[in-house]
């Protein structure tokens, strides 16, 4: 097996990013988040806005099918 295979080179050992974020008020600086958390943060966020659209979807179909209902 070669050295590059052996290595403990990969993902948990890989440099993070900086970041920087100055919204009004609100300043928020983040520096060297590794690459599992960025992934993490952005998989979280994903699956809540997926889930709130969700959500509104399933509120908004219930209340058409209310709505038809008192029409008839």
């Amino acid at each position: 097996m070669s050295e590059s295979m052996t290595s403990a080179d990969g993902a948990a050992s890989t440099p993070g990013s900086n970041y920087e974020l100055d919204c009004g008020e609100v300043h928020l600086k983040a520096q060297n988040v590794p690459e599992r958390v960025q992934l993490l943060f952005l998989s979280t966020l994903t699956l809540a806005i997926v889930g709130a659209l969700s959500i509104g979807a399933w509120a908004l179909a219930q209340n058409s099918r209310y709505d038809s209902r008192e029409d008839s």
